[in-house]
């Protein structure tokens, strides 16, 4: 009897193990809508996706422990600007912002690269209303005679930008 028995559940699991279904690897995706394309790294979204005349606005958010952990900002101009005035409207604009909280630019107007563009960066930290420090940068390059801003903002720190630049690697404006 102990024989059967066991023979039975031994069964009963065997079944029931394969009839489970075998759990999905999240994977990139890629992002693709009118004339834009880019790389979604693993637990990044398209929070908005924008057309206002001449300027598109993109707002992508990675989702980490049940918030948000990260944010870009991507304005797309199709029209060439000056860098360093952009990088100084873009710099007043956070200032009014985080007006109520400490607010310090720590890099101004540095040449870098971003997955392989030119750009121009400034970072900045600030304390967020929660009593926790957020930590930005904000980079401008050219793409096919576009100016695209982008401000990243994380809510712990910025030392793995790996995700920045798979988005960046493949970013294709038609």
């Amino acid at each position: 009897m102990k024989n059967i028995q066991i023979l039975f559940f031994t069964i009963l699991f065997i079944a029931c193990s394969c009839s489970q279904k075998q759990e999905q690897i999240p994977e990139e995706k890629k992002y693709e809508k009118e004339n834009l394309a880019f790389t979604l790294p693993i637990g990044w979204s398209v929070k908005q996706d924008s057309i206002n005349n001449e300027v598109r606005y993109l707002e992508l958010d990675k989702v980490g422990n049940y918030q948000i952990e990260n944010t870009i900002g991507i304005t797309i101009y199709r029209k060439p600007l000056s860098f360093d005035s952009t990088m100084n409207d873009q710099i007043n604009k956070l200032k009014f912002y985080y007006q109520r909280v400490n607010f310090k630019v720590t890099e101004d107007k540095i040449k870098s690269k971003l997955a392989g563009f030119e750009v121009l960066v400034s970072s900045y930290v600030a304390d967020d209303t929660k009593n926790a420090k957020v930590y930005g940068d904000i980079y401008i390059f050219e793409v096919q005679k576009n100016t695209v801003i982008v401000q990243a903002v994380d809510l712990k720190n910025k030392s793995d930008r790996s995700d920045f630049n798979k988005i960046f690697k493949g970013f294709i404006i038609k």
